[in-house]
């Protein structure tokens, strides 16, 4: 597939122009062309990883869950995260904020040149936000990410971690609620009994 342009580095007043134009058109926090279709490779062209240095950052958590197609929450920052617990110790302005995630290289995909969580690490992540981001951004995007991904694994909530890490217990129960609450059609609920069996 190409890679669209990265339509959100152009200035404000040329973006502002296009838009009333029409040529493009909002996307998360972003803008894209209006030819070019609302997927994951085209909403990870929106994001502009920040101004990171020497840093290797990937997209997380619930800004992850959008690009693989969680509805965008508006006054969201965009979230990333520093890869293998690296320290972050620039200061980065709003709206992007900086986390540092326990998150190996090989739980990411590149998309656009922008690399995000995949959908098992995204969900993961979600699972183990404090509870006002949980409440906020996380619980929607669960929803939206298992209604999609019918292969995720059951064990998701202790999967990356071996060790006994704090809030265990607690990202269980959010999964087995958040699974009772989601609604999927036949075809993908057979689909998941196949692949646990």
């Amino acid at each position: 597939m190409l890679t669209p342009p990265a339509f959100s580095s152009l200035p404000p007043s040329i973006i502002s122009a296009e838009l009333r134009r029409g040529s493009l058109v909002r996307c998360g926090p972003g803008v894209r062309g209006i030819g070019w279709p609302d997927n994951a490779v085209v909403r990870a062209s929106t994001l502009l990883p920040p101004g990171a240095g020497d840093h290797e950052l990937a997209v997380a958590a619930y800004s992850a869950a959008w690009v693989w197609g969680a509805e965008w929450q508006k006054g969201q920052p965009t979230l990333y995260s520093t890869l293998n617990g690296m320290r972050f110790l620039r200061r980065i302005g709003a709206p992007v904020r900086v986390r540092e995630y326990d998150i190996d290289r090989s739980h990411t995909v590149m998309l656009a040149g922008v690399r995000v969580t995949s959908p098992p690490r995204t969900v993961y992540d979600l699972l183990y936000l404090d509870e006002d981001e949980y409440e906020r951004f996380g619980v929607s995007s669960l929803r939206s990410l298992l209604e999609r991904e019918a292969r995720l694994p059951k064990d998701i909530a202790t999967r990356y971690h071996e060790r006994n890490r704090p809030y265990r217990r607690r990202a269980e129960a959010r999964l087995a609620e958040v699974r009772r609450c989601v609604i999927r059609p036949a075809s993908l609920h057979r689909l998941d009994d196949a692949t646990e069996s």
